[in-house]
């Protein structure tokens, strides 16, 4: 087992299984349609944080299944020489969330609303913004990133534990509220992946 910045693998956590070592690796981004805030979160991951160890992916709580990127949210990622590239919105489903370790969502309904439907994600789901902020809190203080809690957690246990997941870390919806707010969004979004993917994937390493 490799140490990381939130702790190491689990041999059985006190509530169930953990993540599969493959599973932990993969990082699910979760907004409302899947067309403005998770599918900017994957196509940035994809473009910039490539070849760290991680993978991504995206859906929506209310899918507008089949649908491209938003158009102002698509021009604020390709901006960024981001291209979004092909991307189709799809509904959230129990395989996603099973095959994924950690899961990132714009803003506390989509947390409610995942934990409603699977209460035992609650050790999964954090808020990107929030967890972004408790990573770097915790790479500042390294000796307290282990904490006190007994036997070993997943890394994404460890992060998402020590979330509040309050509403003031949410990334408001961008979608037909023009280029500003899109730009806004992305912006966020940006902001928090640069900060936390290359924390969570040294985490995570083995």
């Amino acid at each position: 087992m490799a140490d990381g910045l939130f702790g190491e693998w689990p041999t059985l956590e006190p509530d169930g299984a953990p993540p599969s070592p493959d599973a932990e690796r993969r990082v699910l981004f979760v907004c409302t349609g899947n067309i403005a805030r998770s599918a900017a979160a994957e196509r940035i991951a994809r473009a910039r944080h490539a070849g760290i160890g991680l993978e991504y992916d995206s859906a929506g709580i209310g899918a507008l299944v089949g649908r491209p990127v938003a158009d102002d949210v698509e021009a604020a990622v390709r901006a960024r020489g981001a291209d979004p590239g092909p991307h189709v919105a799809k509904q959230v489903t129990r395989a996603l969330v099973d095959g994924a370790g950690l899961i990132l969502v714009a803003d506390v309904e989509h947390r409610d609303w995942l934990l409603e439907e699977w209460p035992d994600l609650v050790h999964r789901v954090a808020l990107l913004r929030e967890a972004a902020a408790v990573a770097a809190a915790l790479a500042d203080d390294p000796d307290g990133a282990a904490g006190s809690e007994p036997g070993r957690l997943p890394a994404a246990r460890r992060l998402v534990d020590r979330c509040g997941h309050s509403r003031r870390w949410g990334i408001a919806d961008p979608y037909r509220r023009g280029p500003v707010r899109g730009e806004r969004a992305v912006a966020e979004v940006e902001q928090a992946l640069a900060v936390l993917l290359p924390l969570y994937a040294a985490s995570v390493r083995r």
